[in-house]
């Protein structure tokens, strides 16, 4: 079954029951979406603006609506929620602004993180460290914040030629910027 729950005047929000989906629907208005570990690791916290926050686990899905509005949505959990296996994220309407999705890989490991585009502002980014995905749709900007453990590498492979990136060093070691173009009208993957 589906339940809906509007409310007022609550503290902030604990789900641990088993439920396929969680679904936090943003407002119409430039958000700050985040998404990142609760107080303990199989617990996963989602914020937006300075409304209460939820805390939960023993979700299979976690669906994130941005609506309308120029919103940032920032993926920062190290750790993976209880049974959390999916995260999809709906940018919203882009006539109305421009949404970000930040996907941040796992500190203190060899994260890589690969984008796979299925449409225009659309794809799936998939974590070679955990077994997480998320698919997203509706988004105007991707950044992809990869993690190296010893600071001496980055890898950005692209789709057969069509995508194009240039590497500047930054003035440290761990530092830099690429610049480029990543075809996202490649549906083919």
């Amino acid at each position: 079954g589906t339940q809906t729950i509007s409310f007022t005047g609550l503290e902030p929000v604990i789900d641990l029951v088993p439920a396929a989906t969680l679904t936090v629907n943003a407002t119409n208005g430039d958000n700050s979406i985040n998404y990142a570990q609760g107080s303990v690791a199989a617990n996963g916290l989602v914020s937006v603006d300075g409304f209460e926050t939820i805390v939960f686990s023993n979700k299979g899905e976690l669906i994130i609506n941005g609506l309308a509005g120029s919103d940032t949505i920032n993926l920062n959990n190290p750790n993976t929620p209880t049974a959390l296996t999916d995260i999809t994220v709906n940018g919203g309407d882009p006539t109305s602004g421009s949404d970000t999705l930040i996907v941040n890989g796992i500190a203190g490991i060899e994260d890589e993180l690969v984008m796979i585009p299925t449409a225009a502002g659309a794809g799936n980014v998939e974590s070679d460290a955990g077994a997480r995905t998320v698919t997203f749709g509706g988004v105007e900007h991707l950044f992809l914040v990869m993690q190296d453990t010893d600071g001496d590498e980055a890898d950005i492979n692209g789709t057969a030629g069509e995508d194009q990136f240039e590497f500047t060093p930054g003035a440290t070691r761990d530092t830099g910027l690429f610049t480029g173009t990543l075809d996202f009208n490649n549906a083919s993957g």
